[in-house]
């Protein structure tokens, strides 16, 4: 039976909901993908975004998939946003007999920027006590196994040109003046050789988040032998543009990639 709006937390009274969705095929308990949509950290929803495009062929290959939403600004200003992601996969965990998935086998798969950068900062700081505090599951950990990130910004210094500050004061609050302040809210500020497994997915065509993002957190996750693979799609754009028409890599040989990489890390 799969599950729909159900609450995997409550903060501050606001309840918040996810999707969970089984194969037809074997049984449990199932490895785990955990979907976190994108929108600049202040739209979206978790039926919605690049990374729902891999669904039916995760749910083919044995994997359950959860979609989570979270508290978006400008309602909540960041770290609110990691807390609430964070929170999500200490409940799987913590719920895991009764939803029928393997503890052990949690994965994050991201959709576009927004999402990519929050589920990075998970995998990367599941052992720097960063971000825990919500209030529910406490003493549950929140690692994830492998990551799967889809043009993600790694260095969100960038963030603190005026440009930027225009635009993201409503998300990040007076902390976008301190290239200091964003540094910490970096992936690339917590890459250590205990990250998990990385798999990064982007277009060199991409107008909104810079592949440089990318290939610099590929890099330094190369620098401390984390295993990591970086796919460069050569025509493929932001969002659902990543799997135009033009785009090489296509579609169906991004989620061969993403299939094998997860069935490395991720099987029995």
């Amino acid at each position: 039976m799969d599950y729909a709006d159900q609450t995997y937390c409550t903060v501050d009274g606001v309840e918040l909901h996810f999707d969970l969705s089984y194969p037809l095929y074997g049984e449990a308990p199932y490895p785990l993908v955990m979907y976190v949509h994108g929108g600049s950290w202040r739209e979206g929803d978790k039926r919605g975004g690049a990374g729902m495009a891999f669904k039916d062929s995760l749910l083919d290959a044995g994997f359950a998939i959860a979609s989570i939403n979270y508290r978006l600004s400008p309602e909540v200003i960041f770290p609110t946003h990691i807390k609430d992601v964070k929170c999500a996969v200490r409940f799987f965990r913590a719920n895991a007999s009764q939803l029928g998935i393997d503890q052990d086998r949690i994965a994050a798969l991201v959709g576009s920027a927004a999402g990519a950068h929050l589920l990075s900062l998970l995998g990367l700081t599941a052992n720097h006590d960063l971000w825990e505090d919500s209030g529910c599951y406490p003493n549950i950990s929140s690692e994830v196994a492998t990551v799967v990130d889809l043009f993600g910004p790694t260095d969100l210094c960038e963030m603190t040109h005026l440009s930027y500050q225009d635009a993201f004061v409503d998300v990040f609050g007076d902390a976008i003046q301190s290239e200091e302040q964003m540094w910490v809210y970096s992936p690339l500020a917590y890459v250590t050789q205990n990250a998990p497994p990385f798999l990064i997915m982007h277009g060199n065509a991409d107008q909104v988040v810079a592949l440089h993002h990318s290939e610099r957190l590929y890099q330094a996750l190369q620098a401390v032998d984390v295993p990591a693979k970086l796919i460069v799609v050569h025509g493929g754009g932001h969002f659902l543009n990543l799997f135009n028409q033009r785009a090489s890599p296509s579609k169906a040989e991004l989620t061969k990639s993403l299939l094998s990489f997860l069935a490395e890390y991720l099987g029995d």
